[in-house]
């Protein structure tokens, strides 16, 4: 039997336990630890105006409104993922703090923020359902922003610097950060003089404006335009990925109704994911970080979407086909060279 630790390996797709380390190796401070089981917040969510940083609830009881937070959208092998227990080391939090700070004008804000290290359970029973909440999470979030060690050292002289550095980054090669990007509100990435809207980036390279707006520093303020406004989404096409997305988890046997396919091995249920992420990019927001040869591949995968998911034309198409015709479309793919990495 799988320990709790072996299994969020098997949900994340790696192969090495994490722990979350310091923001210098010289670095000697505690870990803040937190348990999201025993909050009893509906969306627990990161406040570090408290001493010591605490989870408070997305849902504030006393008005019945939302408080409004940022979503922290990560490559969890890069620092801040934590396989063995809910806990971040304090100077890595309040790093985030004054990350998610350079995101608003209003500098007595302290916005809390949403990670997967500090806000999902460990333990196996209670991380599931966790988990099938993240999509509700990432929409709901007042913005999402991405860290990503390659960015966090690129100076964002102009717009093209920026979106080729978020293409080529770790952050675009797997599927639950590409997710993430997809269904935000409104997009950010930190750069090394500060956070920079997705909307933004891509306004500048559509206008070829070699000399942005951030060109003489630190981005002037953060912009109000929310993705969403600005850039269509397919909303169709995003309920088959959820669908998709619910049969690899079924077929890993990590659904709420986990199903065996004993044509399909391990490798190939990888694979499907590598599908999901290129599904996910294909996307009219995502579209814009896809290689020539990504975007030479849409075409194919947004048919064989059409063909297993959308309605009327799978009915009657078992869970069972319609895992193996994805399988048989993401090897082909995968020999045509899209990228392997989940």
């Amino acid at each position: 039997m799988q320990s709790d630790s072996q299994d969020s390996l098997s949900f994340w797709g790696t192969n090495q336990l994490m722990t979350s380390k310091h923001v210098r190796t010289s670095c000697k401070c505690s870990p803040v630890v937190f348990d999201p089981a025993a909050s009893g917040a509906t969306v627990p969510l990161v406040d570090c105006s408290r001493n010591p940083p605490a989870l408070v609830d997305a849902m504030i009881p006393e008005s019945r409104g939302v408080r409004r937070y940022v979503f922290i959208s990560h490559v969890r092998s890069e620092g801040l993922g934590n396989d063995l227990e809910s806990s971040i080391p304090y100077c890595q939090l309040a790093r985030l703090r004054g990350y998610v700070e350079k995101l608003y004008d209003d500098a007595l804000a302290c916005v809390p923020f949403w990670i997967d290290t500090a806000c999902i359970p460990i333990k196996k029973d209670i991380r599931k359902s966790a988990l099938e909440e993240i999509t509700n999470i990432v929409k709901s979030a007042d913005k999402v922003l991405v860290l990503d060690s390659t960015l966090l050292n690129i100076v964002p002289e102009s717009a093209s610097i920026c979106l080729n550095a978020v293409r080529n980054s770790p952050w675009k090669k797997r599927v639950w950060t590409i997710k993430e990007g997809a269904l935000a509100r409104s997009l950010w990435f930190f750069f090394s003089t500060g956070p920079i809207a997705w909307s933004d980036i891509l306004r500048q390279t559509q206008e070829g404006n070699e000399t942005p707006v951030w060109a003489n520093g630190l981005p002037t303020k953060p912009s109000d335009v929310r993705q969403g406004d600005t850039f269509s989404h397919s909303e169709g096409l995003e309920q088959d990925l959820d669908l998709l997305e619910k049969d690899i988890e079924n077929c890993f046997g990590q659904g709420k109704e986990p199903l065996e396919i004993p044509q399909v091995s391990r490798l190939e249920k990888y694979k499907m994911r590598a599908f999901l992420r290129l599904a996910y990019l294909s996307l009219p927001c995502m579209q814009p970080l896809a290689t020539d040869d990504e975007l030479r591949r849409f075409p194919r995968v947004k048919d064989t979407m059409r063909e297993v998911y959308m309605k009327g034309s799978s009915k009657g198409l078992s869970f069972a086909n319609r895992i193996l015709r994805i399988v048989t479309i993401s090897e082909q793919l995968e020999a045509l060279g899209v990228p392997e990495d989940i």
